[in-house]
């Protein structure tokens, strides 16, 4: 994630909360936002000297948080941005996955599993149907439970079929899923979208 992609991500969570209550604390900020104390500090900090939210000290030590009209625009600007990025990520994916499967298809693969509980395997998934390609089930050593999709779902590598065509989908441990799926297949029989750069 670039630089600029992490302050959307923090500050337009900071500024749709502070909107939403003004009388949050900093530790239930952090807690909400699933981010470290001094890191929602810092952020937080960063807003009020950008003019973003203004910040207003009542009795018992307590402080409320207001959006300004700045802080509102931002909001606005942000979020736009963040659909922007997420139907330009969609799209990408989408190719991707498609030309994954199309090749699969001219290789005589008819049937995949995919590999890693994602965005990416939802999006897989209709662009493996969309491709004529079946899909098995799903591995994923994370996912607990039998179904993903209404597709078999197997956190156990010796659970999965034999041999199978593997179109890997996690974002997040693409080489180390690589690596374990090379032990029970051939590695050309694995696959993975361009936008994970594998």
């Amino acid at each position: 994630m670039n630089a600029d992609n992490e302050e959307m991500e923090i500050t337009l969570p900071i500024l749709e909360s502070v909107e939403a209550q003004s009388d949050l604390t900093q530790r239930s900020l952090s807690k909400r936002l699933n981010l470290a104390l001094g890191l929602t500090n810092s952020y937080l900090k960063r807003c009020i000297k950008k003019g973003l939210i203004k910040i207003e000290q009542v009795p018992a030590n307590r402080y409320l948080y207001y959006l300004t009209p700045q802080g509102f625009a931002e909001k606005s600007r942000l979020t736009a941005k963040y659909i922007k990025n997420s139907f330009e990520f969609y799209r990408r994916a989408s190719d991707d996955c498609y030309q994954v499967f199309t090749h699969c298809q001219e290789l005589g693969m008819r049937a995949a599993v995919i590999c890693g509980v994602s965005d990416l395997a939802e999006i897989a998934i209709l662009q493996a149907q969309r491709a004529g390609v079946s899909i098995e089930g799903v591995y994923d050593e994370r996912h607990r439970l039998p179904t993903f999709y209404d597709l078999p779902a197997w956190s156990e590598l010796e659970a999965m079929p034999k041999e199978p065509v593997c179109v890997i989908t996690s974002v997040e441990r693409t080489l180390r899923l690589k690596q374990q799926l090379e032990a029970i297949t051939s590695p050309d029989k694995i696959f993975a979208p361009a936008l994970l750069k594998l």
